[in-house]
């Protein structure tokens, strides 16, 4: 593994704590959300979830394609 190679899985792991970060504090203020969610009514509730759910995805879905396109592109 040469010294570019090493630098990249440097930032890979960087960006990766990052986006820990971010999923944590979105999962944090989240929370609430759902408890009003679920004071509203049910479908209120499952709508909630829902979307929770598909921008939990989408950032889960970002971040294994980054690291596809990083472990291609050594």
């Amino acid at each position: 593994m040469n010294a570019t190679s090493e630098q990249s899985l440097r930032w890979v792991w960087f960006i990766d704590v990052v986006f820990g970060a971010i999923v944590a504090l979105g999962i944090q203020r989240y929370e609430p959300v759902v408890l009003d969610a679920w004071s509203q009514g049910f479908n209120e509730f499952v709508l909630t979830i829902f979307v929770g759910v598909s921008i939990f995805s989408f950032v889960v879905y970002d971040i294994a394609v980054y690291h596809a396109l990083v472990k291609n592109s050594l």
